[in-house]
């Protein structure tokens, strides 16, 4: 049988999220790729955003390959633009099976089947075994009644099973399939840094933290993969595809201080350090001067953290559960290490005033980070933001449910009662301008966005700047 699993084209040049220069590939569908390889099954991937293709480009792609079933994985921001291939290319193949997984259908199985007609199923939340279950049931013809983990259309109900359990161990996957990807198109994290290729890396899955503003895709514990498999994928990338950069997805890679220094020192031991250079991310509470030197002898070149705010009545009502003044020690902590580190803010909290998003600004300069990124609030289905936008908690609105517009820079879908849209995008853009517009951080802004998007970006807010004075 042969599968296209496929990140969908754009359907716009403008890209949601500029303040991101990385670009690599997509680790949930390198995992559903490799496990369906594994069982014989022929699988070709398709990156039409990072390939720049267009939808007819696209189309002849499809063409070519000539799947038996296609599947794309969709943000709430690519929902849109995967059901768009999905219509093309049901006009010449009406019987040709679509799977769509990812944070949106996830969150929204029932509303996103009845919203876009043209997907036959969805595969909910770990979607690795759900996928093969579904694509051997497809191949013989059965049904899915009794299918975890899948939605589907039945005549004209839509039929939502019950979820499946969680992957207990992890390293019974296979290393994801990278290898059927354009490796050579995608660009390193802070590239300036490290020119090798780079992939992502997953050690561990889930978070046990419940912020407001996030969609948790994989409603399980966190479970961990043992050390040794770790080990042995990056052995793998390293000598047999010259992978120099390696950035660590995990949702805190330090929450278990141990083990995070366990794979520093068999890094270390290897001599991997000599060859390959790491990111990753964490939280402010979780980090100590201990476990950032060894991260730094092991090659860790950047930790990012989620700060969200410099107002601590805000950060109580995101439910992070961290204090300011925890976030300064890290960054400084950081610093110290040699370590590059990355802040990551949120503004437009509901509730959250002028004046606080700019204690968020100061915070911003004082723990003087290299690389900063400053997100509008999105109310993301399946975060409790969402709850409060829909019934109207602490004066949060949804301006749009067009969910292209659920991007963090270039959205225009949320506000609240004491700050309107262009009132955000102002803070947004007067936040930049002042961490970024300073003799020794103007060339890392460069080094972070997409400079071709970034013009139109910059443009766009200047324009709302100068509007709101009139």
């Amino acid at each position: 049988m042969k599968i296209l699993l496929a990140i969908p084209p754009r359907l716009t040049n403008i890209h949601r999220d500029v303040a991101f220069n990385a670009s690599a590939p997509h680790l949930g569908v390198a995992y559903l790729a490799a496990v369906l390889r594994k069982q014989n099954y022929q699988v070709t991937v398709v990156d039409a955003q990072v390939e720049g293709i267009s939808l007819g480009e696209f189309k002849r792609r499809v063409r070519l390959c000539n799947p038996e079933l296609v599947g794309f994985t969709a943000f709430t921001e690519q929902v849109e633009e995967a059901h768009r291939a999905a219509q093309m290319i049901k006009e010449s193949n009406p019987n040709l099976p679509i799977v769509v997984g990812g944070c949106h259908p996830s969150a929204l199985p029932r509303e996103t089947l009845e919203e876009f007609p043209r997907f036959d199923f969805i595969v909910a939340g770990e979607g690795e075994n759900t996928l093969l279950d579904l694509v051997e049931r497809i191949s013989r013809k059965d049904g899915f009644t009794d299918l975890p983990g899948v939605s589907y259309r039945d005549g004209s109900r839509v039929i939502c099973n019950s979820p499946r359990k969680y992957i207990k161990d992890l390293d019974t996957l296979p290393f994801p399939a990278f290898d059927l990807f354009p490796l050579d198109r995608y660009k390193n994290y802070y590239r300036i840094l490290n020119r090798g290729r780079n992939l992502p890396l997953l050690t561990s899955r889930g978070c046990p933290y419940s912020c407001i503003f996030c969609y948790k895709l994989m409603d399980a514990p966190v479970r961990f993969r043992s050390v040794d498999n770790v080990m042995e994928e990056i052995r793998h990338w390293v000598n047999n595809y010259s992978v120099r950069q390696f950035i660590v997805m995990d949702e805190c890679f330090t929450l278990k201080k141990d083990r995070a220094i366990k794979i520093s020192e068999a890094i270390l031991e290897e001599g991997l350090q000599k060859q390959m250079t790491f990111a990753c991310e964490t939280r402010v509470d979780l980090i100590d001067r201990e476990i950032l030197g060894k991260l730094k002898e092991a090659g860790c070149f950047l930790v990012s953290y989620g700060v969200e705010s410099g107002n601590q009545d805000i950060i109580n009502q995101t439910q992070k559960r961290i204090q300011v003044e925890q976030a300064e020690k890290a960054f400084s902590l950081t610093r110290q290490a040699g370590i590059k580190s990355q802040a990551n803010f949120i503004i437009g909290f509901p509730s959250e005033s002028a004046n606080q998003v700019k204690d968020t600004i100061r915070l911003a300069m004082r723990i003087d980070s290299d690389y900063c990124i400053f997100n509008i609030l999105s109310p993301f289905p399946g975060t409790r933001v969402l709850e409060m936008v829909q019934s109207g908690e602490s004066g949060a609105k949804l301006l749009s449910k067009k969910w292209s517009q659920f991007g963090k820079h270039m959205g225009s879908a949320y506000e609240t009662d004491l700050l309107s849209r262009r009132q955000l995008e102002k803070l947004q853009l007067a936040a930049y301008i002042k961490f970024y517009l300073r003799g020794r951080r103007i060339g890392n802004l460069f080094r972070h966005v997409r400079l071709r998007f970034f013009p139109v970006y910059l443009w766009r807010l200047i324009f709302i700047y100068f509007k709101s004075r009139l």
